[in-house]
């Protein structure tokens, strides 16, 4: 796999700078729900997640971030990508919160948790190369 089929897809601006000279990354200027949607319309394209778009124990209504790692690609729907990004956005609009509803002065270090959460799962991938 090439690096060039492998993005990020994000809302997190710590992650755009931190990992945006090593991968792609599509920045989204929204919200969890955003990115998620983002990842279906290229799931439906042929695109297969890399990570997992709820990894680590942080629920979607508990940080306003999220990052997550896909292969780009045309072709057939992968239907384990589809289910998970089909759960994920079904858990997000459980826990759907503003983000200006998020108690101030902790989004620095919600930031740093996906941050280390996608950190990870890229070491992952690469160990598997």
């Amino acid at each position: 796999m090439k690096k060039k089929e492998v993005l990020i897809v994000t809302n997190n601006p710590l992650v755009k700078e931190k990992i945006g000279d090593s991968y792609n990354i599509d920045f989204i200027d929204g919200g969890i729900q955003d990115v998620m949607e983002k990842l279906r319309d290229m799931i439906h394209k042929g695109s297969k997640l890399l990570t997992h778009p709820l990894s680590g124990s942080v629920k979607p209504g508990q940080t306003p971030y999220k990052s997550v790692m896909i292969h780009v690609v045309e072709g057939n729907v992968d239907a384990d990508s589809l289910l998970m990004i089909e759960d994920a956005i079904d858990n997000c609009k459980k826990f759907v919160k503003r983000v200006d509803e998020f108690r101030e002065g902790t989004d620095e270090d919600k930031r740093f948790i996906d941050f280390t959460l996608i950190s990870s799962g890229i070491e992952s991938f690469e160990a598997l190369k």
